[in-house]
């Protein structure tokens, strides 16, 4: 859908801002919002609504837990009546909300955001929407300041700072009711898309599952398994564990000076990279190298091509990712490689295999999911013969390819809409485009 642009426009005398409609006000946002800055001791939490770096948590006590990534802090600020919460922390992707005071529960803010009140002349859904336009963004990214290596920082006086362009009141009201319904619609698509998503991520679970449990033959005799997870299994087939059919190998640590180097013999994997295979299936390439001499500076294991790759602690390791290398590498002690027995396991039977397995459930108690080697060796594989792994295996790529190429039309279909909603809002809102 294409938008006509308002008949005369006038130079914001900002070079993000660009030119803007004839008759909109161009101010410092400090001119038509105020920072306030009501903080509230933690002793007197009792049930409350808290406000962090994504979305509103309800929590039963201020001791509960808090969404990750924010911290407990002694205070917190007071929202008594609504407010821009703008984050001071990776403005870039921080969430910019509109934070208003429940009736029933106490509703404060982590103090890592900036609170800013509107006046009368600005409609708080527009300046909502204003705030989370691509240009404000990318103006409140180079305005950072304080910077490590997880978090950027804005310092609250760059904020006040940010240009404010908009028309009467009456038609930012009429912007901000148009985005609303737009932006609802695209959102809408987008969540049925991601539900197709998962749909089509359970169809190739199911089939992957079946394959490597039941094999190809439904009149193939079945025996017990003596597994849990999986009744039976043909009457030919083995049981085995891991460490009967491969090698278990840990990773090393990889201190950032040796980080980032290109051109050397070996790739080494950090747990992130995991999810950059292009298929999938295969680690291809790396951006980061080192030499065997470095390696073994590291005591890191060299690893084969056609080994499996996988976290085994943290967060990532609840992402069940598995993927096969395909030349000599080494990894980082966040992730396990299993390096298979040919005779015994095709690369491709294993990776199947494995990504049936969900690490979740194996899991050691604790704040840090984790699995120990000794665990993860004793983990049960099924075990065709070779020749009937093989035509296994053909049938499964031949099949999830086609489910892999719904499931990437429809990521790359998401990934438009969502680009369709940051342009929408940021030229609705900048006067690009006229909506009212």
């Amino acid at each position: 859908m294409s938008y006509a642009p308002y008949p005369a426009y006038k130079d914001s005398g900002v070079p993000w801002l660009g030119q803007v409609p004839e008759g909109w006000r161009i101010v410092r946002s400090d001119a038509v919002v105020r920072s306030l800055k009501n903080t509230i001791e933690k002793s007197a939490f009792e049930d409350e609504l808290v406000y962090h770096y994504s979305i509103p948590v309800v929590q039963e006590t201020g001791e509960g837990q808090v969404e990750e990534g924010a911290s407990i802090q002694s205070s917190k600020l007071l929202i008594d009546r609504t407010k821009l919460l703008v984050s001071k922390l990776n403005p870039r992707k921080a969430t910019i909300c509109l934070a208003r005071p429940w009736e029933d529960l106490l509703t404060v803010a982590s103090s890592e955001f900036v609170p800013l009140e509107m006046s009368r002349s600005l409609n708080e859904q527009f300046a909502f929407y204003f705030w989370n336009s691509e240009s404000v963004r990318q103006d409140l990214d180079s305005r950072v300041q304080s910077v490590t290596r997880s978090h950027q920082r804005v310092d609250p006086t760059d904020i006040s700072k940010i240009v404010l362009a908009f028309p009467p009141i009456e038609e930012q009201t009429a912007i901000a009711d148009f985005l609303d319904k737009k932006t609802a619609e695209i959102d809408d698509l987008i969540a049925k898309k991601e539900e197709l998503l998962r749909l089509l991520a359970e169809q190739s679970t199911a089939l992957i599952t079946h394959a490597v449990t039941k094999g190809l033959n439904p009149n193939a005799p079945m025996k017990p398994s003596g597994v849990v997870w999986f009744d039976q299994v043909p009457t030919h087939w083995q049981v085995r564990r891991l460490k009967d059919v491969g090698t278990l190998t840990g990773g090393a640590g990889f201190p950032h000076d040796f980080q980032n180097v290109q051109g050397e013999e070996l790739y080494f994997y950090k747990v992130g990279d995991l999810a950059k295979s292009e298929d999938g299936i295969h680690l291809t390439s790396a951006p980061h190298t080192i030499d065997r001499e470095t390696a073994a500076k590291l005591r890191a294991t060299v690893i084969p091509p056609d080994a499996i790759l996988y976290a085994k602690i943290g967060a990532a390791l609840l992402l069940n990712r598995r993927r096969i290398s395909t030349a000599n590498c080494c990894i980082d002690n966040n992730m396990t490689a299993w390096i298979v027995d040919p005779s015994k396991v095709l690369p491709l039977w294993g990776f199947y295999w494995m990504s049936t397995v969900d690490f979740g459930e194996h899991t050691n108690p604790g704040a840090v999911p984790s699995l120990s080697e000794g665990y993860q060796s004793i983990l049960p594989i099924t075990l065709p013969p070779l020749e009937e792994q093989q035509s296994i295996v053909d049938q499964l790529t031949s099949e999830t390819k086609a489910i892999d190429q719904t499931a990437q039309k429809t990521r790359e279909a998401i990934e438009r809409l969502r680009e369709y909603r940051t342009a929408l809002i940021t030229n609705a809102v900048t006067g690009k485009i006229k909506v009212a």
